[in-house]
């Protein structure tokens, strides 16, 4: 991840992200802050290799915080799409896509449980 554009998180803020899963492939794509309600809401923008919208909800909880995100997005990769049309493809993809968002929630809730959130630099 790359910030191209102003602070990370920040209304209009553009970063370029790569991601990279177990297979010999990287999903190049861009991603832009379209809406932010601190602490709430942060709503993004995404195009190239992945293209579409997410969103993350964050409500309190008596247990802590409750963090939702939807991501509703396509890939613009004609090779993959065409490939993901074939069962046994599919299901090696389907388990690829499973392990990067698993490997990204984990980093996103070691971001949102460290001290550095919400301190100034």
């Amino acid at each position: 991840m790359e910030v191209r554009d102003g602070p990370p998180l920040e209304l209009g803020s553009v970063v370029d992200n790569a991601v990279r899963g177990g297979l010999p492939f990287t999903l190049g794509f861009t991603t832009e802050v379209t809406e932010l309600n601190e602490p709430t809401l942060i709503e993004i923008r995404s195009w190239g290799d992945v293209q579409g919208t997410g969103r993350w909800s964050l409500q309190e909880h008596p247990d802590g915080t409750v963090f939702t995100y939807y991501w509703d997005v396509g890939l613009t990769n004609r090779f993959l799409d065409r490939l993901g049309g074939f069962a046994f493809a599919k299901r090696i993809l389907a388990r690829n896509h499973d392990k990067v968002m698993k490997a990204t929630f984990e980093a996103m809730k070691e971001e949102l449980t460290s001290d550095r959130l919400g301190t100034e630099p």
